[in-house]
């Protein structure tokens, strides 16, 4: 099971929640994960790595020049959540080698809840790529169906497909080109080039919290999403999910910088555990843990 993350150094810490969160629930030998960052070799991203080596997890961390991105991404709405570390999925066909012909992006911003083992091997029928479709009638003129837009959060890409069809090029071709019709950057390029070639997969594969969704909706998700600009390490109280992210987060070397004021003493588990007893008026209960 081929696994891709590309980060930057702000996403070290949000990325090893992530990777202890997919080596809780995915005990696999044939697990092999894939790191690809634009930055050169520097304490953090040595944690990281001794952080996979403690939980197990074989890593292969790639370095690539982020130039030539960079520059694409000025051209591009700016989003202050966003990096251009996000354009490197774009060129997986080329960054990763030719022998791992499937696999399954994950952004940052995820947690890993179950099993990827039913996502990761399903078979595709011919689509290069299979992803949650959250509907968007941006590019409509452009194929991109109401209905078929997807969120690229989370993919499982066919790369025979995606190579032999030049896909790389294609979503390079409508970045450089379409700029402005790209309100959703390189989600949107990926769209414009893959349409008609995504299948759909279930919410729980890609599960976001929308504050307008009716509890009716509500799926037991797999993959976890925090999409958007209200993320859990910046105010973990505010976000719905902000408890799971505790629990993933306090394991790892950067629990230190989860800040749930005012226990600030405490572990993330044990002020969360008090946060959320306050909140049901049980004052005296918390004073106790």
């Amino acid at each position: 099971m081929n696994i891709l993350f590309t980060f930057d150094r702000n996403m070290i810490a949000p990325l090893s929640a992530a990777l202890y969160s997919l080596a809780a629930t995915n005990v696999r030998s044939d697990l092999e994960l894939y790191l690809v960052h634009g930055f050169p070799a520097c304490d953090e991203l040595f944690r990281l790595q001794t952080f996979c080596n403690d939980i197990e997890l074989r890593t292969q961390f790639i370095e690539i020049s982020n130039n030539a991105y960079s520059e694409i991404w000025g051209t591009l709405r700016d989003e202050p959540h966003i990096s251009s570390a996000a354009l490197y999925r774009c060129s997986l066909g080329s960054i990763l080698p030719k022998t791992v012909t499937r696999v399954l992006y994950l952004d940052c911003d995820t947690l890993v809840l179950s099993s990827l083992a039913e996502l990761y091997d399903r078979d595709l029928g011919g689509s290069i790529v299979a992803a949650y479709q959250v509907g968007n009638a941006l590019h409509e003129d452009l194929g991109v169906g109401p209905s078929q837009y997807f969120s690229s959060g989370v993919m499982l890409i066919d790369l025979n497909l995606w190579r032999k069809q030049n896909v790389e090029k294609r979503v390079f071709e409508v970045l450089t080109t379409m700029s402005d019709r790209l309100v959703w950057h390189d989600q949107c390029a990926l769209n414009i080039a893959l349409a008609g070639q995504v299948m759909g997969c279930e919410r729980r594969y890609n599960y976001t919290f929308y504050p307008t969704r009716l509890i009716g909706d509500f799926e037991v998700p797999v993959i976890l999403h925090f999409a958007g600009s209200v993320k859990p390490w910046t105010a973990p109280l505010k976000h719905p999910w902000g408890g799971i992210y505790c629990e993933m987060a306090g394991r790892t070397p950067w629990a230190e910088q989860l800040d749930l004021s005012p226990d600030a003493g405490m572990s993330p588990k044990r002020r969360y555990r008090r946060h959320l007893l306050r909140r049901f008026g049980l004052h005296w209960l918390a004073r106790r843990i």
